[in-house]
């Protein structure tokens, strides 16, 4: 910008000379006419006019130029330059390049088989290099029959029991249930229009989110447990009729 200021400077500059040469060039040819001046002094006139006028063409071609590298807008921002652009995508992708060199967690937990890695060893893309186990949110997977799926919404408090820590209670919620059976996941999932199939009552995958107590037991993954989930529905002898039957 400071540039194109300048080049502006020379074409105000360049004008005047031209202004000036017109009006010397125009002066020679009158005294030309009056026989008191030499055809030297005519031809050096107009000499000094042509190269003025390329003078002010050539400083305009300049600013044109300055113009261009500026993105075609003389005053606007630096940070909208397409250089100045570039120059900060760089940066950026410099700047990202160098938060992938550390990797971090997900989330706060514990992490175990860390003994296995080894230094200097490389891992390639996609092969885990050690478990973490969450801390700030634990949940329990339960998996109740399909015909306890009635009532069961997810919210609906529970309770749940720790085979490792008898007598101790935890309160949960029913944070999510599947939308599909545990069978549906497996590796030869039951096929129930082949003709053999045997009708088997499916459970379905509930998670529980846990409250964690601060003066309680620390809680490992893989642990047993029993979940006791309260629906907010209280059966009728009807239903109890109905179950006989």
């Amino acid at each position: 910008q400071a540039t194109y200021r300048q080049n502006l400077a020379q074409i105000e500059q360049a004008r005047a000379d031209v202004t000036f040469a017109e009006a010397q060039s125009q002066r020679q040819q009158d005294l030309m006419r009056r026989g008191v001046t030499t055809q030297v002094a005519l031809d050096q006139a107009q000499h000094d006019l042509n190269a003025a006028r390329q003078r002010l063409s050539a400083a305009q071609r300049q600013a044109e130029a300055t113009v261009a590298q500026l993105g075609g807008k003389a005053d606007d921002k630096i940070e909208n330059h397409p250089r100045v652009r570039q120059a900060q995508a760089q940066v950026d992708k410099a700047e990202r390049d160098l938060r992938h060199t550390v990797v971090r967690a997900a989330m706060a937990g514990v992490v175990a088989k860390v003994d296995a890695l080894q230094v200097g060893e490389y891992l390639p893309a996609a092969q885990p290099a050690f478990n973490l186990v969450a801390a700030d949110h634990v949940w329990v997977e339960a998996n109740p029959k399909e015909t306890d799926l009635t009532f069961l919404k997810p919210g609906d408090p529970a309770t749940v029991t720790i085979d490792a820590y008898p007598g101790r209670e935890w309160h949960a919620s029913v944070a999510s249930i599947s939308p599909a059976s545990g069978a549906e996941f497996s590796v030869l999932p039951a096929q129930n229009a082949s003709g053999n199939w045997v009708k088997v009552v499916q459970r379905v995958p509930v998670r529980l989110r846990v409250e964690i107590p601060q003066d309680g037991p620390p809680l490992r993954a893989g642990m047993s447990a029993d979940v006791s989930i309260d629906t907010g529905h209280t059966r009728s002898l009807g239903d109890l009729m109905r179950l006989g039957t």
